[in-house]
């Protein structure tokens, strides 16, 4: 089985000096922090008031997303007084797809946080890792733009800072060349949550530096489910999400470290506990699921799929005619029962479907836009990858251990957090448009899943993605890869018909969401055989204003079905 885990780096916990007493001392919280007034460095003089962690002002129609600070910090002492200070990390946009980071202390004065003066760290970088020990702060971070001229390698900056006339000041600073290793090797493997007898369990893990722990929990309707994280300086929070509703029981802009509720939904539930420590802190999970009154059976893991990435990506042909798709046909060109299926189905409906050999286009209400729910992940994906290519770098650790779970689980917490790290709706809206998509036009605010698009735009993105060179084949594979281990109860939709025990390779990612108005559900993919005879093909089907979710998913099987059968 295929599956994606990020290997974080690894450091020592944000520490206090080896000379400060042992007794245990009050630090600022994280909603202290996030909710406090930092200098900004982009524009001299001019304060941010940020509210939840984000600028508490609007920024306007049509501007880029406002400052933010990082979801990574440090505890510790640094000044000469007895109390645990902290050190943030600020975001502030310069453009669409343009961030500056600068880091500041923020002194614990009698338990109010005193933000001190920002310095900056540089444009589009990644923190690594950043713990205080012995009234020193140590940052690992590395720039996105490679600086190495070295095939494989990145300049990784290290830098010391002391607190000097209150603020920081550098003391000591070093760049090495450190190997980037492709994302081709790597493994994630939730770990299913079970108390039999209905008992509290507790799990040790030691997290990396923004290290995410994933985790499954089958829980039927009433039962109760109790989840609690001990953290130093609580730098550790939930995510909890259902994974056939995408209810979002506890976000991770709540930093929440405990959860206790019915349950209403009886489904598989994604657990994400996710580090917020500049380093490598020990947690205890203590977990509890009041006894089930009849057996659920297992939660889903991700769907088998090639030993290898490699073995995938040459499972599934490249093809420079799906690149741009040909003028198209109507659907009747190429499946008559689909196209009297679908005027008999209530609108708004689409469908669209690319061959990739020939790249010929059919479709129906192809061009009509409509509201994406959770498809949009498939672009914010494409997003991530091809700015990392135009950076001339892989995705990073950090990047993919939030890609996986929004594609196979529909993580909506990690795709927020690259929706803004893209730079919200502008940026994937210049994304799209570098990459000369057209179809999809990305909404203007935080709300990714009221994007719009087309199911042509959709289906030659598929195509474009699946089959041909939109980006890079490492890049390729990956991708692949991702929409091949979506798990079982979200594999509905375009897959209607095909063989998924081995015979075809099938790539899939849905989106629902109910609304005042209706059901938006759709759902695009793309379906290779493994018999080089037979062609493959991409395929979207949107459906929104639908009286339920079962009655779009029925449309959108009912229009995959037909044509699976033609085109096998």
């Amino acid at each position: 089985m295929f599956a994606i885990i990020a290997v974080l780096a690894v450091a020592g916990l944000a520490a206090c000096s080896e000379d400060s007493p042992t007794v245990e001392r009050s630090a600022l919280t994280w909603s202290q922090l996030r909710n406090s007034t930092y200098q900004s460095v982009v524009t001299p003089g001019s304060s941010l008031t940020l509210t939840d962690g984000t600028l508490a002002e609007p920024t306007g129609e049509g501007s880029v997303p406002a400052a933010r600070l990082a979801d990574v910090g440090a505890f510790g002492e640094l000044d000469q007084g007895s109390s645990i200070d902290s050190v943030v990390f600020l975001l502030e946009p310069t453009g669409p797809d343009a961030w500056t980071t600068s880091v500041a202390a923020v002194l614990n004065d009698d338990g109010q946080p005193s933000p001190a003066a920002p310095q900056l760290l540089g444009d589009n970088v990644l923190i690594r890792t950043a713990e205080i020990v012995d009234r020193q702060l140590t940052i690992r971070y590395r720039p996105l733009m490679p600086s190495s001229e070295e095939e494989g390698k990145a300049s990784e900056v290290t830098r010391t800072y002391t607190l000097s006339d209150g603020a920081l000041g550098l003391v000591d600073e070093n760049a090495e060349a450190v190997a980037i290793d492709p994302p081709l090797s790597f493994r994630y493997v939730p770990e299913v949550l079970a108390s039999p007898e209905g008992e509290l369990i507790t799990i040790d893990r030691a997290l990396a530096a923004r290290e995410i722990a994933p985790f499954v929990v089958q829980a039927e309707q009433g039962q109760r489910l109790e989840i609690s994280i001990e953290a130093p300086f609580d730098s550790a929070i939930l995510s909890i999400q259902g994974l056939s509703d995408e209810v979002q029981l506890v976000g991770r802009s709540a930093y929440t470290t405990a959860y206790s509720e019915d349950i209403s939904v009886t489904q598989s539930y994604s657990v994400n506990v996710i580090s917020v420590a500049g380093a490598s802190t020990d947690i205890q999970i203590a977990f509890n699921l009041t006894p089930a009154q009849a057996s659920s059976g297992e939660a889903p893991l991700p769907v088998s799929a090639p030993e290898t990435v490699e073995d995938l990506a040459l499972a599934v042909p490249r093809s420079a005619q799906s690149s741009v798709a040909a003028p198209g046909e109507t659907l009747s060109a190429l499946s008559s029962d689909a196209a009297v299926y679908i005027q008999q189905r209530e609108p708004a409906r689409g469908i669209a479907v690319v061959t990739a050999r020939d790249g010929i286009l059919y479709s129906e209400n192809g061009d009509e836009q409509l509201e994406t729910a959770s498809v949009i992940k498939v672009v914010v994906m494409t997003c991530v990858m091809a700015r990392a290519e135009q950076q001339g770098r892989y995705v990073n650790e950090w990047e993919l251990s939030l890609m996986w779970p929004m594609i196979t689980y529909s993580d909506n917490d990690a795709t927020d957090v690259l929706w803004n790290d893209l730079g919200g709706g502008p940026g994937v809206a210049a994304c799209l448009e570098s990459l000369e998509v057209t179809g999809i036009t990305p909404y203007d605010g935080p709300y990714w899943g009221t994007s719009t698009a087309s199911a042509t735009g959709f289906a030659t993105l598929m195509a474009r993605l699946a089959f041909g060179e939109l980006v890079n084949p490492v890049h390729r594979a990956a991708a692949l890869a991702l929409l091949t281990s979506v798990i079982e109860e979200q594999r509905w939709g375009v897959p209607a018909g095909a063989d998924e025990s081995g015979a075809e390779v099938v790539g899939v990612k849905n989106g629902w969401y109910p609304d005042d108005d209706g059901w938006r559900v759709n759902s695009v993919g793309f379906i290779s055989p493994l018999d080089a005879n037979t062609e493959p093909y991409a395929i979207a089907v949107m459906t929104n204003y639908q009286s339920t979710q079962e009655y779009g998913i029925e449309t959108i099987e009912g229009l995959a079905l037909p044509v699976y059968e033609v085109l096998r």
